[in-house]
């Protein structure tokens, strides 16, 4: 980037200015009659020089400034750029080791994150629900997954929710051969840790006492089924 540039220029015209009109003044002829008035017109001259001189310089030196405030910088505003922060998730296997469990069935997820369901032999499925209403969908409105079977491994599929507040969130399998729901696969996200009256423990005792079949909703809602993130996860 080019130098600003430099005052020399301008401070040379100042001194060329100032001596032209040094020597254009009149001279002043002492033989005159009105010689007594000789240092009154010298005053007069001086100060009237000195006005134009100052007037002249106050210009050429405020012209100079402007010019050099005007110079480029080599100051550039490059904007800060941002983006989203990508959101966590929280992954549970169903039927992990061939039990009936969710692993973990117990867990702590911040609003806005994922829950994600990974689904194991043979054929489970994730369903909401209450804590007083154990193994039942909790409303009509409450998420279900369908169901996932599954020869060897894991699901193709998974199925996802968010969490959209802090309140408790239950759920359960709703797979009635052999009773998943009621033989303890069951589960909660963001347990109140100060009410254990209303721990994970609890709703499981609850789940143990249903007689019937566990409820499902008409269809998949309340969350995505998509494509396998991580097929080869092990879990």
């Amino acid at each position: 980037m080019d130098n600003p540039p430099s005052l020399m220029p301008f401070l040379i015209i100042i001194i060329i200015i100032t001596f032209i009109s040094f020597t254009n003044h009149p001279t002043i002829n002492t033989s005159d009659s009105n010689a007594s008035t000789l240092p009154l017109q010298i005053t007069s001259v001086f100060t009237l020089s000195i006005k134009m001189h100052s007037s002249t310089l106050f210009i050429t030196l405020t012209t100079a400034l402007g010019l050099v405030s005007a110079a480029p910088t080599d100051k550039t505003y490059n904007p800060t750029k941002t983006s989203a922060a990508p959101r966590t998730t929280h992954t549970v296997i169903a039927g992990r080791g061939g039990r009936l469990i969710f692993d973990p069935d117990n867990v702590v997820a911040e609003v806005g994150s994922i829950v994600e369901f990974h689904f194991n032999p043979l054929n489970h499925s994730v369903v909401e629900s209450s804590f007083d209403t154990p193994c039942q969908p909790k409303d009509a409105d409450s998420f279900f997954s369908g169901f996932f079977p599954v020869r060897e491994g894991q699901s193709d599929e998974v199925f996802q929710i968010e969490v959209k507040d802090t309140r408790p969130i239950w759920f359960y399998c709703a797979q009635n051969n052999n009773a998943h729901c009621q033989s303890g696969m069951t589960g909660v996200i963001n347990q109140n840790f100060d009410r254990q009256e209303f721990s994970l423990r609890a709703h499981k005792e609850l789940a143990a006492e249903v007689e019937g079949p566990s409820g499902v909703q008409g269809g998949i809602q309340g969350g995505w089924r998509i494509p396998n993130p991580n097929p080869l996860g092990g879990f």
